[in-house]
């Protein structure tokens, strides 16, 4: 059996290729574990419509997406979305153009895995926006050894 890694990058060349059904979408695996009660263990989900417009509107190239499944995994940080109710935003360990990577991620119900998180977006966030939400009282996870 392929590891979240190893489908999803599968997925991803096809997706590159231009060969990935319409209906398909990527799988990441389980959510991390981090014992945060707010954040409960489930499914994540990312449409390829995310992927297109990371592409296209934010010039993020599809190699840094490469093992999204454990590089979401392991977030930087997370936050509460300040926009949008049962959302949040997982800070990765990746940058694009000097800017880090986030996750915006809207835990709903699934059609196929009942409770799901489905990722809505993959853009680039200027580092103070991170300083800006733990003022507002939104960070909710923080690994000590990776953020910066």
């Amino acid at each position: 059996m392929a590891s979240p890694d190893e489908w999803f990058n599968g997925t991803l060349e096809a997706f590159r290729s231009g060969k990935l059904a319409a209906y398909v979408v990527f799988d990441l695996g389980l959510s991390p574990r981090l014992g945060i009660h707010r954040l409960p263990r489930a499914q994540m989900m990312m449409p390829q419509s995310v992927i297109r417009k990371a592409i296209a509107k934010h010039s993020i190239d599809l190699t840094l997406l490469q093992n999204l499944p454990s590089v979401i995994s392991d977030p930087v940080r997370i936050f509460l979305s300040a926009t949008e109710a049962n959302s949040f935003v997982f800070q990765l360990k990746l940058v694009s153009n000097q800017e880090a990577l986030v996750a915006a991620m809207e835990y709903c119900r699934h059609a196929d895995f009942g409770m799901a998180y489905l990722v809505k977006s993959i853009h680039p966030r200027l580092r103070d926006h991170f300083s800006r939400w733990e003022e507002r009282g939104l960070l909710l996870f923080e690994r000590k050894e990776n953020a910066k």
